[in-house]
């Protein structure tokens, strides 16, 4: 490019950075950086003209589609030319921050992001990771107090915000306050571009969604509506260049991990996709990115197709979480969105206040989601720290296609639950008429069965009345024989009283007779003894006799002298003999008496005292066989 198109060049430019190729060859969701210069083609020439009309005119307007890739050639296509130029770049963004409506990002050259470019703003200050906040009056400060020969770009990146946080976003009682803030920069937007002295150049870069509400900047800039570049999408042509160009330009550094196949796959399913149409870089570099990092892939490159791929990513994205994270990371998404389909800024309060509606996630828990797809190679969200407020962004708005379809599930979701909720509310609205039914059927069956009970009632009223009033007989009638009973048991108490005194009196009888037993019985033991004498004296006698009579019968053989004294001898036997009948005649008498008694007696005694009794006095009487032979009719026989 000649110094006359270019304008006044740089006499004091920074010193030149060294670039090499990144690691990777793909960037995949993530946007283009600084050290991605090398990789990032296709955008030559749009490239070459922001340059040349930055470097030529005071200030330029850079705008296009949401994700056509205007960070992307910004950072890596416009920075490393204007630097190759001589110039100073500083990248800016505005926010409603009274005292620090601007924040500085410095702009990193290598992959670590621990390199940066020099700053002019920031120069001798330490470099902050989540910007560096300044005011307007700073600004002007700085920008007064450049050395000559110092020329300085100043990038207003991600533009829109100048509406989308100053407008859109702002609480109502907050409005008048950042509607100053936003007069007062343009103010310093017309200053800046008006006042020739100051060695700066203005690049505002913005959604093309958003060129309508930056009038105010236009109306006091007119110039920015001649000085432009719109950048338009990249057409299906250039899907070769975006495939294999890095491969060709460094073969060395990524080798042939993509196979010529999957290459020709890749541009000829994307051409199918698009035909003529607009290529969503997004879309091609995550599918690049998959298969050079994991060849392996490539099977399912050609089962499912790069549409397969690009749900491949985001499931990985999904996969890492549980289905209640991946519900609530989902939301946290489609709120980074406008209704409109363009990528917004939210801040993290707003995001956990809208989310909090709709999932059981807590705000710790949503907090600690953000942060997990902040980072890494799940990447899928960028935030951003302004002064005390953290904001989040989609990384891409490859995911905006995801997202829409993410609102039309939840819409549908919505719908279903809300017919759900319909036809719950229907059936607890019909289960409420069941009810109130049942209520009635229940009431009228009640009223009947109250009915049915009184006249029941009614019923065991009398029917117990009538139990009641033989109850009251029966009662009476046991009274009444309780009374003849105790009539009667009196009458057998002294019935019974009598028979104890007739048994006492019968007791005394049986003793007397018992009594006189003994008497009898010993008055007869007496008289055996007697008799035994007797018999004995007799039994003597006899035995004397008997001796007479030998002697007699001696003597008769020895003389008739003898017969007289014999004669007496016999005589007086015989005396004796009857005296003994007589004798066994008493004691005959006797016995049958005291067997009359003893028959008297015996049913008080008891035969077997009598038994006992007749068979002492048979043992004690041995020669008495008539007293014995009547005491044994009395006896009992075994």
């Amino acid at each position: 490019m000649s110094a006359s198109i270019l304008g006044e060049r740089p006499t004091s430019p920074p010193a030149p950075v060294v670039q090499s190729p990144p690691p990777e060859p793909y960037r995949g969701i993530a946007a283009f950086r600084f050290a991605d210069a090398q990789i990032l083609l296709a955008r030559e020439s749009e490239t070459e003209q922001l340059v040349q009309l930055t470097t030529v005119y005071r200030a330029v307007l850079l705008y296009g589609e949401s994700g056509v890739g205007k960070s992307s050639m910004v950072n890596a296509g416009f920075i490393p030319e204007a630097l190759r130029l001589g110039y100073y770049l500083e990248r800016i963004r505005v926010r409603p921050q009274p005292g620090a409506e601007l924040l500085i990002e410095r702009i990193t050259t290598d992959s670590t992001g621990e390199a940066e470019l020099p700053s002019l703003l920031m120069e001798g200050r330490k470099r902050s990771p989540d910007g560096d906040p300044m005011s307007m009056v700073q600004l002007r400060e700085r920008l007064a107090r450049l050395e000559p020969g110092r020329r300085v770009i100043l990038i207003f990146d991600q533009f829109e915000e100048f509406v989308s946080l100053f407008e859109d976003a702002p609480a109502p009682e907050q409005l008048t306050e950042t509607r100053k803030i936003q007069e007062q920069l343009l103010d310093l937007f017309e200053e800046l571009h008006h006042t020739a002295r100051l060695p700066i150049k203005l690049l505002f870069s913005f959604r093309e969604d958003y060129l309508g509400k930056l009038e105010p900047l236009i109306r006091r800039v007119p110039a920015l509506s001649d000085h432009f570049v719109r950048l338009a999408p990249l057409r299906q042509t250039s899907l070769r260049t975006i495939v294999e160009g890095p491969l060709r330009k460094f073969p060395a550094q990524y080798g042939h991990r993509l196979t010529p196949e999957a290459i020709e796959r890749i541009i000829r399913e994307f051409g199918q996709r698009l035909g003529a149409g607009e290529v969503n870089l997004s879309e091609v570099q995550i599918v690049c990115q998959l298969l050079w990092g994991n060849p392996s892939l490539d099977g399912l490159l050609a089962e499912k197709g790069v549409g397969g791929l690009l749900d491949r990513f985001l499931d990985n994205a999904l996969d890492l979480f549980k289905k209640p994270e991946q519900d609530a990371l989902k939301h946290l998404l489609s709120y980074m969105v406008t209704p409109g389909g363009v990528r917004d800024i939210v801040s993290l309060d707003v995001l956990l206040e809208r989310v909090a509606e709709q999932s059981a996630l807590g705000r710790e828990q949503l907090t600690s989601l953000l942060a997990a797809v902040d980072g890494g190679q799940t990447r899928l969200v960028r935030s951003e720290r302004r002064d005390l407020v953290l904001y989040y962004t989609i990384l891409s708005e490859f995911l905006i296609r995801w997202i829409k379809q993410w609102r039309v599930d939840f819409a549908k979701d919505k719908e279903h639950r809300a017919l759900e909720a319909a036809f719950t509310l229907e059936r607890q609205r019909r289960r409420r008429y069941l009810t109130i039914a049942a209520v009635v059927f229940s009431g009228l069956v009640i009223l009947g069965a109250q009915g049915f009970v009184m006249w029941r009632y009614r019923s065991l009223y009398r029917e117990a009345d009538n139990s009641n009033r033989q109850v009251r007989l029966a009662n009476q009638a046991l009274q009444d024989s309780l009374f003849a009973i105790r009539q009667r048991a009196d009458s057998a108490n002294a019935r019974a009283a009598g028979f104890d005194q007739l048994l006492a009196r019968k007791q005394d009888s049986i003793r007397t007779n018992y009594d006189s037993i003994q008497r009898v019985l010993s008055q007869a033991s007496q008289e055996k003894t007697t008799l035994q004498q007797q018999l004995a004296t007799e039994r003597s006698a006899r035995m004397s006799l008997e001796k007479l009579v030998q002697s007699a019968q001696h003597a008769s053989t020895v003389g008739d002298s003898s017969r007289a004294a014999t004669s007496e001898a016999l005589d007086l036997a015989n005396k004796q003999l009857a005296l003994a009948q007589q004798r066994a005649q008493q004691m005959e008498n006797q016995s049958a008496a005291i067997a009359q008694q003893l028959e008297s007696v015996a049913p008080e005694i008891g035969e077997a005292t009598v038994r006992e009794q007749v068979l002492r006095l048979t043992r004690q009487l041995p020669g008495a066989s008539n007293f014995k032979a009547q005491m044994y009719q009395y006896a009992p026989r075994k």
